[in-house]
């Protein structure tokens, strides 16, 4: 497989090429599930770290506090799930609207625990 690969520091763009090995018969590894294989464990940290990291800066924390850091990633989780299940696609954009409307985000959660 062939993929870019761009190096912000220095604004340089390139591609590289990747090569695996599977055990699998050639009948059940065509090229899309061998695709699917490689990339599906990166679907929780796209839809949950990322969205930790990204909208609410957990990795920029500082509570050391006993189980705080736990306490807060367990809020998080929660209330990352909580959007989906209420539709939103973009956890950023959610948090801009209940940025711009908090009786928007009060709504939210009251909706979500009745």
């Amino acid at each position: 497989m062939e993929r870019p690969v761009v190096y912000p520091a220095c604004a340089k763009a390139t591609r590289e090429t990747v090569f695996g090995l599977t055990s699998l018969p050639a009948a059940l590894a065509p090229p899309a599930r061998l695709l699917a294989l490689i990339r599906d464990p990166w679907a929780i940290e796209n839809r949950l770290h990322c969205g930790r990291d990204v909208v609410f800066h957990e990795d920029a924390g500082l509570s050391r506090f006993a189980h705080l850091p736990q306490v807060l990633a367990i809020f998080n989780n929660l209330v990352l799930s909580m959007l989906r299940v209420r539709g939103f696609d973009s956890p950023a954009a959610a948090r801009c609207q209940f940025d711009a409307c908090l009786s928007l985000a009060l709504n939210f959660i009251l909706c979500a625990l009745s």
